[in-house]
């Protein structure tokens, strides 16, 4: 902001008698006159109500005085005599002479807006505004401390970037070309708004600290909340030309999605939640933002740079982070203890590196997640094209994948698809989710550990441990992406449940939300794991690590909210999911579990009263999940792993908090000996750093079968049929004799193809081709798999199996590797088979469509009545009629209306959990 002039040099009346109309903007208070006598009530001509409000127009019939609905409707209505207008925010009180500085800056200054100093109504020294800075992005700046009280220490007529919007007095002339406020913006952008249009015609802005005007505090306008920040992306898109746009958005948003993730640490979602609403909401409203882009561009008679005289360097919104992890890192504790001494502590401790530490590893072990994407492997693949396909399968819709089946795909296919839909296909929505539960279990089982009574410097050794030891790493290795979300969701669930229960009610109540939400999301990616909460505060309140007892029913509570959110999962498989899954059989490694134990006893041993406990938690949950762990059922086995993976995170934890706490020499001894072993025990996850994919297995499949989808028709439903060794294939897999086999769509697997459901008796006629395949070596093999719609096999090499198909009369090789070999199938059958080839397209997994004609049309899937109209069971497959040229599958209702109940509880949690946070805020 650059001084023009001092408030304290004399300033000349205007030889004229200034015309005014005053523009008092009604909220639905009582409104009063702005001046109740002397010369400014003679300058007064007009006296203008503006509202949409009926109240509006009621108020200015009391008044005597004109009612509008906008500003920009004022502008048409006054006559030309008229010089300035004087607009005034409702609860508004001028002090006297507020007019009179005002027109006295504008007309010797030559000034085309002009803005009064604000001040408290409750406390007239206290300071609300002398104009304000802002920086490139439209945040503002007003360098006022939240007290400050007006000891004239501004009171210098300049030049601003923007005014309150409190107390404005503009040229007529200026507002009927540029309109007045744009009326989608809240107060503090739509001040803003107005002030780069003037300053983009040419106009001068400038405060008056002279002209002095009451305000309520606690309804002063603020740069807060969603709305504000959408405003200022709106008002930066209208002011600024298009050059300076293409390198300020793209900053902007890096700097709102870095200011949010860092607020999520700090346990304030609503941050990054506003950030992406107040995106939605410019991207929902952008034609009316080139409207006026155009409208403001129209009558620019300055360049960018006029607008960056007046706006301080850098940004804001870093100012603040960087304060805030200043005042965090600078919280030093007893005045009394100088800084030096008191770092020198903390480093001893080890807190700060730890943290660094323990984030540089785990950005170290998953970096190729970031470069290169997730590897197609196991069960880690990115979401299909369709994610509203995949959404309506889980609610009771049919779903594609193998020959197709009425069961949802599993919550965490679910899951995936909505955060794809939500970023709209954005092809960078997995990897976003992964980083974001990385990060969660990262700092969520650090804060975790912390509550357990563990100094911060185990408590990151112990994150690390959680994220990358032998537990983890096991099922990984069988690339099993969703535990990953699990890890992130678990420490939060816990700590959410654990910590002491706040005051006020809309703080408890953003509390369960917390925890249901976290609960929810655990159960989402691996459902059996919903009850690890639950036990997790059990045994912590038992051991005396410092919960309380009446976190028990909070965890009951959150595990109640995520068994409901996948409702529509266990009731389609009638709650039995134990077993919905292969073999996991993830191996122990003994060694590691033998360190453990040992890190483990030490910790016992040397780490005092309260890491005892938290030790015993810790081995408690190791021994249960090494033995839930090796059970066959499958989804037992990762929640197995999930507890396992718990409890050597908390057992290293202690145990390198026991190596940094002070104690008599014995004590010091055992303690330096428990460090060392949890220090082995997390060297022994540095294997995880070679591949650089978090432990999750090399990409086998992203482009081995990218041809199908070159060369698949559109709308013909094709097929690929894998053949290979036992648990090498994507996904689930059905066994053979000696092989394994899996049916899937043409093309890169997808998430929700990973997963398959129980042998419908299109699966059972599949597994007797591929049998009869196998032993009888039949001359004609395309012709048996016709009727499924493969369209190609992909046979393993070391399988043997291309022997069988090699040399027959309608399959050909397409292509030959070391690897595998590609064969197609020259008779398939599209899914949908009409009067002729091509006459039906199969346009979704629940709908077909064609030519009409009055005969029947197959549907190459699994036999389900669901499907319509007139449906037929012929042989495994569904026949149904061809009259309305379309056919559909009709979603079971009781499972569709728990799919949009699950869905509607993530998004109820996640805004309760905002609202509760922003009563700390």
């Amino acid at each position: 902001m650059t001084g023009t002039a001092s408030s304290s040099d004399s300033i000349v009346r205007p030889t004229r008698t200034p015309s005014i109309a005053v523009v008092l903007m009604a909220e639905g208070d009582p409104l009063e006159p702005p001046v109740d006598r002397g010369a400014e009530k003679d300058w007064i001509t007009r006296l203008i109500v503006v509202g949409k409000d009926p109240a509006a127009k009621r108020e200015a019939e009391r008044l005597g005085a004109l009612h509008r609905e906008t500003l920009d409707a004022v502008a048409k209505a006054l006559p030309a005599d008229i010089e300035f207008i004087w607009i005034l925010a409702d609860r508004a009180k001028p002090e006297p002479g507020a007019l009179t500085a005002l027109v006295q800056v504008a007309v010797n200054h030559q000034v085309a807006l002009v803005g009064s100093k604000i001040l408290s109504s409750e406390d007239s020294e206290q300071l609300l505004s002398v104009g304000s800075a802002t920086d490139l992005f439209g945040v503002t700046f007003t360098g006022l401390d939240d007290s400050e009280l007006d000891f004239a220490q501004y009171d210098v007529v300049r030049e601003v970037s923007n005014l309150s919007p409190v107390s404005l007095l503009m040229r007529r002339r200026l507002l009927a070309v540029l309109g007045g406020f744009d009326e989608s913006l809240p107060p503090v952008s739509a001040g803003l708004d107005l002030c780069q249009r003037v300053r983009l015609a040419g106009g001068r802005v400038v405060v008056a600290p002279s002209s002095r005007v009451r305000y309520p505090s606690g309804l002063f306008p603020r740069f807060a909340g969603w709305r504000e920040r959408a405003g200022r992306m709106r008002a930066m898109f209208k002011a600024y030309r298009l050059m300076t746009l293409a390198w300020a958005i793209p900053l902007d948003v890096l700097l709102n999605l870095g200011e949010g993730l860092f607020s999520l640490v700090l346990g304030r979602p609503g941050r990054l939640a506003g950030f992406l609403t107040a995106v939605g909401w410019n991207i929902w409203r952008f034609p009316s933002a080139v409207s006026g882009r155009i409208k403001a561009q129209k009558f620019r008679a300055v360049g960018d740079e006029d607008i960056f005289r007046y706006q301080m360097s850098g940004s804001v919104t870093l100012r603040e982070v960087g304060s805030e992890i200043g005042r965090r890192i600078g919280d030093f504790g007893p005045e009394e203890k100088s800084w030096a001494v008191v770092l020198t502590s903390r480093l001893r401790r080890g807190a700060p590196l730890a943290a660094l530490l323990s984030f540089l590893y785990v950005a170290a072990a998953s970096r190729n997640l970031w470069l290169v994407g997730l590897p197609s492997v196991g069960f880690s693949f990115p979401p299909g094209d369709d994610s509203a396909a995949v959404l309506a399968a889980y609610a009771g819709g049919w779903s594609d994948a193998g020959l197709g089946t009425s069961l949802p795909p599993h919550p965490a296919a679910a899951l995936t698809a909505f955060a794809d839909w939500l970023t709209l296909g954005w092809s960078g929505s997995q990897i976003l989710v992964t980083g974001m539960a990385l990060l969660a279990g990262l700092l969520g089982s650090a804060r975790l550990f912390r509550s357990m009574g563990v100094a911060s410097a185990g408590s990151h050794a112990g994150a690390a441990v959680y994220l990358l030891g032998s537990a983890t790493a096991s099922v990984l290795a069988y690339g099993y992406w969703p535990l990953v979300v699990a890890l992130g969701a678990l420490p939060w669930s816990v700590s959410a449940a654990a910590r002491p229960w706040p005051d006020g009610w809309r703080a408890r109540i953003g509390d369960l939300a917390a925890v249901s939400l976290a609960c929810a999301l655990l159960a989402a990616s691996t459902p059996l794991a919903v009850a690890a909460p639950l036990a997790i505060v059990l045994l912590g309140c038992a051991a005396g690590v410092g919960w309380s007892w009446w976190s028990v029913p909070r965890a009951l509570l959150g595990a109640a909210a995520g068994v409901s959110a996948v409702g529509a999962y266990l009731w389609a498989y009638d709650l039995d999911v134990w077993s919905h899954g292969p073999s996991l059989d993830w191996e122990a490694d003994w060694v590691y579990w033998g360190g453990v134990a040992a890190a483990g006893l030490l910790a016992v041993l040397f780490g005092g009263a309260r890491l005892r406990g938290a030790t015993g938690v810790g081995l408690a949950l190791s021994g249960a999940g090494l033995w839930v762990g090796h059970l066959p059922e499958w989804e037992l086995a990762l929640a197995g792993a999930v507890l396992a993976a718990v409890g050597a995170g908390t057992i290293v934890a202690a145990s390198v908090a026991a190596g940094v706490r002070e104690g008599k020499d014995r004590l010091r001894v055992g303690g330096l000996l428990a460090l060392l072993a949890g220090m082995v025990v997390l060297g022994s996850s540095l294997p995880s750093l070679e591949g650089g994919r978090a432990g999750l297995a090399e990409d086998r499949w992203s482009d081995r079968l990218e041809f199908a989808s070159s060369l698949a028709e559109p709308g013909d439903g094709s097929r690929l049929l894998l053949i290979g060794e036992e648990g090498s294939l994507p996904g689930m897999e059905r066994e053979g004799e000696g092989f394994s086999y899996r049916l899937m769509k043409a093309g890169p697997p997808t998430l929700e193809q990973a997963w398959l459901a129980p042998p419908g008796v299109g699966d059972q006629a599949l597994e007797e081709v591929v049998r009869t395949l196998s032993e009888a070596r039949p001359l004609r093999p395309g012709e048996l798999l016709a009727p499924f719609g493969v369209r190609w096999v992909v046979v393993s090499q070391e399988t043997g199996f291309s022997r069988y198909l090699s040399g027959q009369v309608d399959v050909r090789i397409l292509s030959e590797s070391a690897e595998a070999v590609v064969y197609e199938n020259l008779v398939a059958l599209p899914r949908s088979d009409g009067p002729y080839v091509g006459a039906w397209d199969s346009v979704a997994p629940d709908r077909v469509e064609g030519l009409e004609f009055q005969g029947r049309i197959r549907i190459g899937d699994n036999a389900h009545p669901g499907w319509g109209p007139d449906w037929v069971q012929h042989s495994w497959w569904n026949t149904i009629s061809g009259s309305d040229g379309a056919g559909t599958f009709t979603p079971d209702p009781v499972e569709r209306r728990l799919g949009w109940w699950g869905g509607g509880l993530l998004i109820g949690l996640a805004g309760l959990v905002w609202w509760g946070r922003g009563a700390s805020r």
